[in-house]
């Protein structure tokens, strides 16, 4: 097919009227068929439909086609070209007519950190020429689409698991394995499991913090442990943390659960462990917060209670999530090298090497105003 010769009104038609789950919305429905109409009717590189022939030959608003082309150019089987138009993409010499399929699993949970990876996992996979998948476990155990499409592993080649939630990961993974698909875990481990392994060096996080603090005066250190204390990654922490505090010889450190568990608000967790830890004295100088919203948590409780940052107390945190460069005062924070965790991530993905791989990468300090010298 050639690319002047579009896939005709009739058969654009018949892909989206396909028996579908009737219950999926509009939007899900339109790009569920759109995608059937790319596997099945264009080649690599042909021009595809324009938004006004969307519009006018499926009878659906702007909104609708609008929605379903960027999933599929989110996806990688759509391209758009700066005053060109859009055009498909798919894998050359890949299986069947589409794109080898890559499943991103991701818990349905406001964060700012899982939201970035996700954007770069997500671009990594359109780089190297993947299609990914993207679905969200939630609390109730379901994995869905964002469109609610259900996820049908038999579709999937690899899968990228992001954070995944407890009760959900370890029956994901075997699923895939059993099924002779690789498994990348990203940011958490999936305990008893032989899968690839890519996240943030914790014994570099908790250097990195403990140089910056002691090397401004600060001994009486508390980690503010506001994530679910049985993550692999906040045991980790924990053990770095009192490890390097009994080498360095520091005194009046301390580490502060606060009792958070999977799908809890961890800021509210966090706000309220406040209370106890800044009662009790000495106070610490400094608080080393196990991420960024609980860093904010401990800045917005210090604003409230007359305590001044970093004057009185300094406040460290973990991710360098975006709003941490907007509260008052700005987060001294760690940055996750989030780029380079998505692109090897999906660099496993793409390259097997038949025994298990781990990488950890080292983060960065972000200076700005929440940290300073001991008075």
């Amino acid at each position: 097919m050639t690319e002047e010769t579009l896939p005709s009104r009739a058969l654009l038609e018949q892909a989206i009227a396909r028996p579908w789950d009737g219950q999926l919305p509009l939007h899900a429905k339109v790009h569920r068929g759109l995608k059937f109409a790319i596997e099945n009717y264009f080649d690599d590189g042909q021009r595809f439909y324009t938004e006004k022939e969307l519009i006018e030959y499926l009878k659906v608003s702007q909104v609708t086609v609008r929605r379903a082309v960027y999933d599929l150019v989110r996806e990688g089987l759509l391209e758009r070209r700066v005053a060109k138009g859009t055009f498909v993409r798919k894998r050359v010499g890949g299986k069947g007519k589409g794109l080898f399929e890559v499943a991103v699993h991701v818990a349905d949970w406001d964060s700012s950190f899982l939201s970035q990876l996700l954007r770069q996992v997500v671009m990594a996979c359109n780089a190297n020429q993947l299609s990914p998948k993207v679905f969200y476990s939630r609390q109730s155990g379901d994995v869905l689409s964002r469109e609610g499409e259900e996820w049908n592993q038999a579709e999937i080649s690899a899968a990228i698991l992001i954070a995944p939630p407890p009760n959900l990961a370890t029956d994901l993974c075997r699923l895939y394995t059993a099924g002779g698909k690789r498994v990348v875990a990203v940011d958490s481990r999936i305990p008893g499991e032989r899968t690839d392994y890519v996240g943030t060096d914790n014994q570099a996080i908790t250097r990195i913090g403990l140089d910056h603090l002691t090397t401004l005066g600060h001994e009486r250190i508390a980690l503010l442990l506001n994530e679910p204390e049985d993550n692999e990654n906040v045991q980790q922490r924990a053990e770095y943390f009192e490890m390097e505090c009994r080498a360095r010889g520091l005194k009046g450190w301390k580490v502060v659960p606060c009792g958070t568990k999977f799908w809890e608000d961890s800021y509210s967790k966090a706000f309220k462990a406040m209370d106890t830890l800044m009662q009790n004295e000495p106070r610490p100088t400094a608080i080393f917060a196990f991420d960024d919203p609980g860093a904010w948590a401990a800045l917005k409780w210090s604003s409230q209670n007359k305590i001044r940052v970093p004057e009185d107390v300094s406040v460290l945190g973990f991710a360098n999530d975006k709003p941490s460069a907007f509260t008052h005062p700005a987060l001294s924070t760690i940055a996750h090298p989030i780029a380079d965790i998505a692109a090897t991530a999906v660099d496993f993905v793409a390259h097997e090497a038949g025994v298990p791989r781990t990488r950890l990468l080292t983060p960065s300090l972000v200076l700005r105003e929440s940290t300073a010298a001991l008075r």
